[in-house]
């Protein structure tokens, strides 16, 4: 991610919500650095993990036929029949009512995701092979009948090394799975698709079955603000705002890594967890940006091209119909911006649109000599040894040391870069203040 200019963030991106509260060491103590944690924690916040009677989950430990069943039944919603199942007779010889799974696994046998051996045994504490998952992952999914016309024994549609290894009753299912992303080799280009899988693993699939789907989280939309007392506010995609409350158990990301309440940002893409009484229990906070020199801005195609930051070639992205425009801190129109200026892009987590297009075109930099209150004035010295007065617009933006203040706080001796308007009034200043000395070198 790129730095933020000081203006953005002042006055977009940053919310101060004062000293945020502890990271939250999640459900399950043993997954902390454990890489399918995201994974399980979302599952967790949904209701569909539990962990072990000791309080761990365990994300290495291999998952049983039984386990799998459960996860299926409870990921895509368990109306209660897993509880009527359980005291019934099984249909399997090795299953029944004393059996912990019973009805988890009696559900998932009558919705057709999970099946039995030809011997009439269920085996319900055998591991999991990984070929075993992807099927009921594919049966999860309703694409059975897809991955038998797509199978038809013939693994060469598939990337892995050892694709002749799978058995031919499993390519259709394994082609539905890995083309939907839900599943992926391994670094030397294998499948394995004998092995057993672990819990972490078994987690981390069902995890994007439910996001392909669509039904992974509750609630997203745009970060609109966060207060001291723990209620988050959500701009939602279909317009209007809706309050959420956070609690000590909130287990919350950003840009993919464990955060804090302080870490969240104004304008911050949200998916989120929501207990049915409002509380968020889990929360995934991202923000995509960029910057660089503003080439074209189409008015009408609603695309704009600019040369990033960091270097290479010319970049294009579209701006969202409903993207927030602003030149030197002010709301802008399309046409109000100008090939050369300084740009700031919030993107689309997804949609890879511009939200945010903030542009700033600084005209003259130099040193504040003296500050006219009565007369809205400053006196400046530019670059050259000349020195000018500058008359105040109406409400120019005023920054100092990337905060937002009035014009009327300016100093003697503070460097600041101005912006202009077509009257030759300034509409913008970012000033800049030395905290110890009160003042620090002029700009270049």
């Amino acid at each position: 991610m790129v730095r933020r200019p000081a203006l953005v963030v002042a006055i977009v991106l940053v919310l101060v919500v004062g000293a945020g509260r502890p990271l939250f060491a999640g459900p399950f103590p043993d997954l902390a650095g454990h890489w399918s944690r995201r994974h399980a924690e979302v599952l967790w916040a949904r209701g569909v993990i539990r962990g072990l009677p000791d309080g761990r989950f365990a994300p290495d430990r291999l998952v049983t036929r039984a386990e799998v069943a459960r996860l299926l039944v409870m990921a895509l919603g368990d109306t209660g029949e897993s509880r009527m199942l359980a005291g019934l007779p099984s249909s399997f010889l090795d299953l029944g009512p004393t059996h912990w799974a019973n009805g988890y696994v009696e559900a998932g046998f009558e919705r057709g995701l999970v099946m039995g051996y030809p011997d009439g045994h269920f085996r319900p504490d055998q591991p999991v092979t990984r070929t075993e998952l992807v099927v009921m992952l594919a049966r999860a999914g309703g694409w059975e009948e897809e991955a038998r016309v797509a199978g038809g024994g013939a693994a060469g549609g598939l990337p892995f090394a050892d694709r002749r290894a799978i058995p031919g009753w499993a390519v259709g299912h394994v082609l539905s799975v890995w083309g939907r992303g839900l599943v992926t080799g391994f670094p030397d280009g294998d499948f394995r698709p004998g092995e057993f899988t672990s819990r972490g693993q078994a987690a981390a699939t069902i995890a994007r079955l439910l996001e392909f789907r669509g039904i992974l989280y509750d609630h997203l939309g745009e970060l609109a603000g966060v207060d001291p007392a723990g209620w988050l506010t959500l701009r939602l995609p279909g317009g209007g705002t809706r309050k959420f409350r956070l609690s000590p158990a909130t287990a919350l990301y950003r840009q993919g890594a464990p955060a804090t309440v302080a870490d969240l940002a104004v304008l911050d893409e949200v998916r989120a967890v929501v207990s049915p009484e409002g509380e968020v229990r889990y929360l995934e906070a991202f923000l995509a940006d960029a910057s660089g020199r503003l080439a074209s801005l189409d008015q009408a195609g609603g695309v704009l091209a600019f040369f990033p930051r960091e270097g290479g070639e010319r970049r294009s992205l579209r701006v969202a119909q409903d993207a927030v425009l602003v030149r030197n801190g002010s709301s802008a129109r399309p046409e109000d911006f100008r090939p050369g200026d300084e740009l700031y892009l919030i993107l689309g987590q997804f949609t890879g649109e511009v939200r945010v297009l903030w542009a700033t075109r600084v005209d003259l930099t130099g040193r504040v000599l003296a500050v006219d209150l009565a007369g809205r004035r400053l006196d400046v010295s530019l670059a050259g040894n000349r020195r000018r007065l500058f008359d105040m617009a109406p409400s120019p933006v005023t920054l100092i040391d990337g905060r937002p203040s009035g014009w009327e706080s300016i100093q003697p001796g503070d460097s600041v870069a101005l912006a202009l308007g077509q009257d030759g009034m300034v509409t913008f200043l970012d000033v800049a203040r030395s905290p110890v000395t009160g003042t620090r070198d002029q700009r270049p």
